[in-house]
C-alpha cells in the first residue's frame, strides 16, 4: 500500500525548531544552497545528549541537508555500507508500516499526532527521557514536514546497530564529511537515509 505523505509546518513541533531563531534551517549546512528556493528535498537532524537518564537533553548538533549532498555523500559509502544501511531502514525501521501507523486515524484536515514517534526510539522502543544519547530526523520540503514514515528518532543502542554494521571506510568518510562539510565535531559521523 503506496502511503501519500501530509505536510505540516517545520515549525509545528518544538523539535524541528532550530536552536538559533536566525537560522530558521534556511541552507543546506554541507553545500550553503537554499533549502527553502534551490533543493525540493532536505533533512533535518537533530543529536540530543543528557548526562544521565531523565535529565535534561542538550543539543549536541543540528543541521539540514539538501538531498542532493546527502545522495553523493551515501553513494561514498562501501557497498556493503550501502546495503546494511537500506536493509537497516526497510527491515529494522520499516518506514512504510509506520506511516500506515500514523496516518491511518487522521483526517485530512488535522495535524496527526506524532508524540509516539518522537518519545521512542523507532528501533528498540525505549523512551528519549530514558536514553542519554537520542537522534531526531525528519524530511522536509521548503518549510512543510513531511509525515510519511518520518520524523524517526533513534537512541544510542540503535544508533549503536547502525553503525556497527559498516565499513571502516565508511566509517572515516562519514566522520569527514561530518566535519568538514557539517562542522560538527570530530567524534561524530551521521548516517542519514537519502531522502
Amino acid at each position: 500500500m503506496s502511503i501519500e505523505p501530509l505536510a505540516v509546518p517545520v515549525d509545528t513541533w518544538d523539535l524541528f525548531t532550530p536552536s538559533d531563531e536566525n537560522d530558521r534551517f534556511e541552507s543546506c549546512r554541507a553545500c550553503g544552497r537554499s533549502i527553502k528556493k534551490d533543493t525540493p528535498q532536505y533533512v533535518i537532524e537533530r543529536e540530543f545528549t543528557r548526562t544521565e537518564p531523565g535529565a535534561p537533553a542538550e543539543l549536541a548538533y543540528e543541521f539540514t541537508i539538501c538531498e542532493s549532498c546527502l545522495a553523493d555523500q551515501d553513494a561514498s559509502y562501501s557497498p556493503d555500507s550501502q546495503e546494511h544501511i537500506a536493509q537497516f531502514y526497510s527491515d529494522v525501521i520499516d518506514l512504510n508500516v509506520r506511516a500506515e501507523q500514523l496516518l491511518a486515524d487522521t483526517s485530512s484536515d488535522e495535524i496527526p499526532n506524532i508524540d509516539a514517534w518522537v518519545e521512542r526510539c523507532a528501533v528498540t522502543g525505549m523512551s528519549v527521557e530514558d536514553a542519554t544519547r537520542f537522534r531526531v530526523m525528519a524530511y522536509a520540503v521548503g518549510e512543510w514536514l513531511l509525515l510519511a514514515g518520518m520524523p524517526v528518532v533513534m537512541t544510542e543502542t540503535a544508533l549503536e546497530r547502525l553503525e556497527s554494521g559498516l565499513s571502516d571506510t565508511t566509517k572515516e568518510r562519514a566522520r569527514t564529511f561530518a566535519t568538514d562539510a557539517l562542522h560538527l565535531p570530530p567524534d561524530q559521523y551521521v548516517i542519514t537515509p537519502a531522502v
